[in-house]
């Protein structure tokens, strides 16, 4: 596989001194890892910063149920954006 064509899946993985990230299809690759006393990022660690999203918002709406002025069934119904923006069609108003 070439290494243009790689997308970085989420999350990191942390293993001794050494910190892995893997692409979509599971290839592990180091990111950084200690020298003389120092964090050191590497090459590919360098591209995963820059292309792995770091941040996704995540909004939690709760919802309780209510019948004849009784609450029931509570939960939380996580949304992300992306669903707000298809839910509440942002781009037409």
């Amino acid at each position: 596989m070439a290494w243009t064509s790689i997308f970085w899946g989420r999350g990191t993985e942390r293993k001794g001194n050494r910190v892995y990230g893997k692409d979509i299809n599971g290839n592990r690759y180091m990111l950084s890892h200690m020298k003389n006393g120092q964090r050191v990022v590497t090459k590919k660690g360098r591209r995963f910063y820059n292309e792995a999203p770091t941040t996704e918002w995540i909004i939690h709406l709760p919802i309780v149920n209510r019948r004849n002025g009784r609450l029931f069934d509570p939960r939380w119904h996580d949304m992300t954006p992306e669903i707000m923006e298809n839910l509440f069609d942002a781009g037409s108003a």
